[in-house]
Protein backbone atom coordinates (compact mmCIF):
# COMPACT_ATOMS: atom_id res chain seq x y z
CA UNK A 1 0.00 0.00 0.00
CA UNK A 2 1.35 3.51 -1.02
CA UNK A 3 0.87 6.51 0.12
CA UNK A 4 1.40 10.27 -2.20
CA UNK A 5 2.66 13.73 -0.89
CA UNK A 6 3.76 15.94 -3.71
CA UNK A 7 3.40 13.00 -6.26
CA UNK A 8 6.06 10.81 -4.96
CA UNK A 9 5.58 7.73 -4.13
CA UNK A 10 6.17 6.67 -0.77
CA UNK A 11 5.80 2.64 1.13
CA UNK A 12 3.70 3.17 4.65
CA UNK A 13 6.12 0.17 5.58
CA UNK A 14 9.87 0.15 7.22
CA UNK A 15 10.75 3.51 5.51
CA UNK A 16 14.69 4.16 6.70
CA UNK A 17 16.45 7.46 6.85
CA UNK A 18 12.80 8.69 6.70
CA UNK A 19 13.04 12.79 6.53
CA UNK A 20 11.75 15.12 8.69
CA UNK A 21 8.01 16.07 8.09
CA UNK A 22 9.35 19.84 7.43
CA UNK A 23 11.34 18.56 4.11
CA UNK A 24 7.48 17.54 2.84
CA UNK A 25 6.90 21.22 1.23
CA UNK A 26 6.59 22.68 -1.94
CA UNK A 27 9.78 22.20 -3.71
CA UNK A 28 8.87 24.28 -6.99
CA UNK A 29 10.42 22.52 -9.62
CA UNK A 30 12.39 19.16 -8.54
CA UNK A 31 12.78 15.54 -10.14
CA UNK A 32 13.22 12.49 -8.27
CA UNK A 33 15.26 9.45 -9.35
CA UNK A 34 14.24 5.81 -7.86
CA UNK A 35 16.09 2.98 -8.77
CA UNK A 36 16.35 -1.12 -6.90
CA UNK A 37 18.80 -3.45 -6.84
CA UNK A 38 20.28 -4.87 -9.80
CA UNK A 39 22.61 -7.31 -11.14
CA UNK A 40 24.34 -4.61 -13.27
CA UNK A 41 27.87 -4.51 -12.84
CA UNK A 42 26.86 -0.87 -12.46
CA UNK A 43 24.85 -0.93 -9.22
CA UNK A 44 27.61 -0.35 -6.83
CA UNK A 45 29.27 2.60 -8.42
CA UNK A 46 25.28 3.95 -8.46
CA UNK A 47 24.67 3.13 -5.34
CA UNK A 48 27.66 5.05 -4.12
CA UNK A 49 26.88 7.71 -6.42
CA UNK A 50 23.40 8.35 -5.41
CA UNK A 51 24.80 8.28 -1.62
CA UNK A 52 26.70 11.43 -2.24
CA UNK A 53 23.89 13.24 -4.14
CA UNK A 54 21.45 15.52 -3.17
CA UNK A 55 17.95 14.05 -1.10
CA UNK A 56 19.33 10.52 -0.92
CA UNK A 57 16.91 8.09 0.81
CA UNK A 58 16.29 4.46 1.45
CA UNK A 59 12.65 3.01 1.18
CA UNK A 60 11.65 -0.43 1.51
CA UNK A 61 8.12 -0.96 -0.38
CA UNK A 62 5.73 -3.31 -0.40
CA UNK A 63 7.70 -6.33 -1.62
CA UNK A 64 9.90 -5.88 1.15
CA UNK A 65 12.77 -4.36 -1.47
CA UNK A 66 14.56 -1.34 -0.94
CA UNK A 67 14.27 1.28 -3.08
CA UNK A 68 16.93 3.86 -3.81
CA UNK A 69 15.81 7.65 -4.10
CA UNK A 70 17.22 10.97 -5.01
CA UNK A 71 15.40 14.49 -4.98
CA UNK A 72 17.64 16.63 -7.04
CA UNK A 73 16.43 20.72 -7.65
CA UNK A 74 17.27 22.53 -10.65
CA UNK A 75 21.14 23.70 -10.00
CA UNK A 76 21.92 19.78 -8.61
CA UNK A 77 20.97 18.31 -12.25
CA UNK A 78 24.68 17.66 -13.28
CA UNK A 79 24.62 15.20 -10.29
CA UNK A 80 21.57 13.61 -11.67
CA UNK A 81 23.29 13.63 -15.46
CA UNK A 82 25.47 11.59 -13.89
CA UNK A 83 23.76 9.19 -11.93
CA UNK A 84 20.80 9.18 -14.91
CA UNK A 85 23.63 7.55 -17.34
CA UNK A 86 24.06 4.38 -15.11
CA UNK A 87 20.64 3.55 -13.93
CA UNK A 88 18.49 4.83 -17.06
CA UNK A 89 17.74 1.48 -18.66
CA UNK A 90 17.45 -0.93 -15.33
CA UNK A 91 14.02 -1.94 -15.87
CA UNK A 92 12.95 -1.02 -12.11
CA UNK A 93 14.47 2.51 -12.61
CA UNK A 94 11.48 5.28 -11.96
CA UNK A 95 11.91 9.11 -13.01
CA UNK A 96 9.68 11.36 -11.84
CA UNK A 97 9.31 15.34 -12.67
CA UNK A 98 7.27 17.71 -10.22
CA UNK A 99 5.56 14.37 -9.23
CA UNK A 100 4.54 13.15 -12.86
CA UNK A 101 6.45 10.02 -13.95
CA UNK A 102 8.17 10.10 -17.16
CA UNK A 103 9.77 7.39 -18.84
CA UNK A 104 13.52 7.28 -18.11
CA UNK A 105 14.62 6.10 -21.07
CA UNK A 106 12.68 8.87 -23.02
CA UNK A 107 13.30 12.15 -20.87
CA UNK A 108 12.12 15.37 -21.73
CA UNK A 109 14.36 17.38 -23.81
CA UNK A 110 13.86 20.36 -21.43
CA UNK A 111 15.83 18.66 -19.10
CA UNK A 112 18.89 18.00 -20.94
CA UNK A 113 18.32 21.14 -22.68
CA UNK A 114 18.45 23.36 -18.99
CA UNK A 115 21.69 21.31 -18.77
CA UNK A 116 23.48 22.13 -21.62
CA UNK A 117 22.46 25.56 -21.70
CA UNK A 118 22.15 26.64 -17.92
CA UNK A 119 24.90 24.43 -16.21
CA UNK A 120 27.59 23.23 -18.80
CA UNK A 121 27.06 26.32 -21.18
CA UNK A 122 27.71 24.32 -24.13
CA UNK A 123 25.38 25.43 -26.43
CA UNK A 124 26.68 28.44 -28.71
CA UNK A 125 23.36 30.94 -27.94
CA UNK A 126 23.35 30.42 -24.35
CA UNK A 127 20.03 29.70 -22.77
CA UNK A 128 17.79 32.03 -24.27
CA UNK A 129 14.75 32.21 -22.25
CA UNK A 130 12.23 34.78 -21.62
CA UNK A 131 11.43 36.19 -18.44
CA UNK A 132 8.01 38.98 -18.72
CA UNK A 133 9.18 40.76 -15.66
CA UNK A 134 12.54 41.80 -17.02
CA UNK A 135 10.92 43.00 -20.25
CA UNK A 136 12.10 46.71 -21.49
CA UNK A 137 13.42 48.59 -24.67
CA UNK A 138 16.74 46.76 -24.06
CA UNK A 139 15.44 43.47 -23.85
CA UNK A 140 13.30 41.80 -26.14
CA UNK A 141 13.50 37.60 -26.71
CA UNK A 142 11.34 35.07 -27.08
CA UNK A 143 7.74 34.07 -25.81
CA UNK A 144 8.78 31.14 -23.33
CA UNK A 145 12.62 30.08 -24.99
CA UNK A 146 13.87 30.07 -28.75
CA UNK A 147 12.32 26.87 -29.11
CA UNK A 148 9.04 28.28 -29.37
CA UNK A 149 9.77 29.97 -32.08
CA UNK A 150 7.44 33.05 -31.55
CA UNK A 151 9.88 36.15 -30.99
CA UNK A 152 9.04 39.63 -29.58
CA UNK A 153 12.36 40.83 -31.30
CA UNK A 154 11.36 42.82 -34.78
CA UNK A 155 14.07 43.61 -37.30
CA UNK A 156 13.23 45.51 -40.42
CA UNK A 157 13.24 43.20 -44.02
CA UNK A 158 12.52 40.13 -41.71
CA UNK A 159 9.65 38.76 -43.45
CA UNK A 160 10.06 35.11 -41.48
CA UNK A 161 10.56 32.81 -44.39
CA UNK A 162 12.81 30.46 -41.63
CA UNK A 163 13.54 30.30 -38.34
CA UNK A 164 12.05 32.08 -35.82
CA UNK A 165 8.52 35.10 -36.57
CA UNK A 166 7.48 38.05 -34.74
CA UNK A 167 4.18 37.66 -32.31
CA UNK A 168 2.22 39.79 -34.60
CA UNK A 169 2.33 37.75 -37.60
CA UNK A 170 -0.69 36.06 -36.19
CA UNK A 171 -3.19 38.64 -36.92
CA UNK A 172 -6.15 39.48 -39.26
CA UNK A 173 -7.08 42.75 -40.77
CA UNK A 174 -10.59 43.29 -40.63
CA UNK A 175 -13.54 44.92 -42.61
CA UNK A 176 -12.79 48.05 -40.38
CA UNK A 177 -8.76 48.28 -40.86
CA UNK A 178 -8.51 47.21 -37.71
CA UNK A 179 -5.58 44.30 -37.54
CA UNK A 180 -6.60 41.70 -34.96
CA UNK A 181 -3.84 40.01 -32.85
CA UNK A 182 -4.84 36.78 -32.78
CA UNK A 183 -3.44 35.34 -29.15
CA UNK A 184 -4.96 31.83 -29.10
CA UNK A 185 -3.05 31.31 -32.32
CA UNK A 186 0.02 32.55 -30.63
CA UNK A 187 -0.57 30.66 -27.65
CA UNK A 188 -1.15 26.80 -29.41
CA UNK A 189 2.36 27.81 -31.75
CA UNK A 190 3.80 28.13 -28.56
CA UNK A 191 2.58 25.45 -26.79
CA UNK A 192 2.85 22.93 -29.66
CA UNK A 193 6.71 23.86 -30.04
CA UNK A 194 7.87 23.59 -26.30
CA UNK A 195 5.72 20.21 -25.67
CA UNK A 196 8.90 18.35 -25.76
CA UNK A 197 10.70 21.08 -23.57
CA UNK A 198 7.99 21.35 -21.14
CA UNK A 199 9.80 19.77 -18.30
CA UNK A 200 12.71 22.48 -18.15
CA UNK A 201 13.15 24.32 -14.90
CA UNK A 202 12.41 27.49 -16.24
CA UNK A 203 9.12 26.95 -18.11
CA UNK A 204 6.04 28.28 -16.67
CA UNK A 205 2.93 27.91 -18.71
CA UNK A 206 0.87 30.13 -17.05
CA UNK A 207 2.86 32.90 -17.13
CA UNK A 208 3.09 32.26 -20.57
CA UNK A 209 -0.51 32.53 -21.01
CA UNK A 210 -0.57 35.52 -18.57
CA UNK A 211 2.08 37.26 -20.84
CA UNK A 212 0.23 36.70 -24.17
CA UNK A 213 -3.05 38.46 -22.85
CA UNK A 214 -1.02 41.25 -22.15
CA UNK A 215 -0.36 41.62 -25.54
CA UNK A 216 -2.42 43.99 -27.61
CA UNK A 217 -5.82 43.10 -28.58
CA UNK A 218 -5.31 45.47 -32.35
CA UNK A 219 -3.55 47.13 -33.72
CA UNK A 220 -4.82 50.22 -35.90
CA UNK A 221 -2.07 52.34 -37.72
CA UNK A 222 -4.20 55.37 -38.07
CA UNK A 223 -4.31 55.63 -34.15
CA UNK A 224 -1.09 53.75 -33.41
CA UNK A 225 1.85 55.82 -35.22
CA UNK A 226 4.25 53.40 -34.55
CA UNK A 227 2.50 51.08 -36.90
CA UNK A 228 1.31 51.20 -40.83
CA UNK A 229 -0.68 49.42 -43.03
CA UNK A 230 2.05 46.84 -45.55
CA UNK A 231 2.03 46.48 -48.92
CA UNK A 232 -0.07 44.00 -50.66
CA UNK A 233 2.76 42.45 -52.85
CA UNK A 234 4.18 39.86 -51.09
CA UNK A 235 7.37 38.35 -51.04
CA UNK A 236 8.09 35.47 -53.30
CA UNK A 237 10.75 32.99 -52.48
CA UNK A 238 10.32 30.85 -55.37
CA UNK A 239 7.65 30.88 -58.21
CA UNK A 240 7.63 26.81 -58.34
CA UNK A 241 5.87 27.49 -54.86
CA UNK A 242 2.24 27.65 -55.22
CA UNK A 243 1.69 28.75 -51.93
CA UNK A 244 4.52 31.08 -51.88
CA UNK A 245 1.81 34.14 -51.30
CA UNK A 246 -0.06 32.28 -48.49
CA UNK A 247 3.08 31.48 -46.44
CA UNK A 248 5.46 34.06 -46.88
CA UNK A 249 3.30 37.63 -47.63
CA UNK A 250 4.03 39.79 -44.52
CA UNK A 251 1.29 40.80 -42.27
CA UNK A 252 -1.05 43.38 -42.88
CA UNK A 253 0.93 46.25 -40.89
CA UNK A 254 4.20 46.19 -39.09
CA UNK A 255 5.73 49.19 -37.75
CA UNK A 256 7.49 52.10 -39.55
CA UNK A 257 10.81 51.36 -37.53
CA UNK A 258 12.60 49.57 -35.13
CA UNK A 259 13.05 52.31 -33.07
CA UNK A 260 9.21 52.99 -33.13
CA UNK A 261 8.78 49.23 -32.33
CA UNK A 262 10.82 49.13 -29.43
CA UNK A 263 8.86 52.08 -27.83
CA UNK A 264 5.40 50.57 -28.68
CA UNK A 265 6.36 47.33 -26.92
CA UNK A 266 8.29 49.35 -23.94
CA UNK A 267 4.72 51.08 -23.36
CA UNK A 268 2.26 48.25 -23.84
CA UNK A 269 4.13 45.65 -21.75
CA UNK A 270 4.20 48.12 -18.80
CA UNK A 271 0.31 48.41 -18.72
CA UNK A 272 -1.73 46.11 -17.12
CA UNK A 273 -3.64 43.09 -19.18
CA UNK A 274 -7.57 44.45 -20.71
CA UNK A 275 -9.18 42.19 -18.67
CA UNK A 276 -7.41 43.14 -15.14
CA UNK A 277 -7.56 46.72 -16.12
CA UNK A 278 -11.60 46.59 -16.36
CA UNK A 279 -11.35 44.11 -12.63
CA UNK A 280 -9.41 46.78 -11.17
CA UNK A 281 -12.06 50.01 -11.62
Amino acid sequence: MFQRRNGIRMTLRAVINKPSENSWVDRGWYLVTEFEQTNSRYFQKALALAQKLPGFIKLMDERNVLIYRNIFSPEDLLGFEELYELIRTWRNTRVYIKGEEVDPTLLDEGVSCYIKTKLRRWAYQGCQSFNAMKTGTTRLGYIGCWHSGVTLNWIPGNVGYFGSRCWFYDGILNPKGIYVIQKDEIYQRVLNSLTEYRYCPLLNLKSLSDFIKRLPDTIDPRIDPEWKYTEKTPHRISRFDPYWEERYSLPAVIPVSEEAYRAYMDRVLKREPEGQRTENK
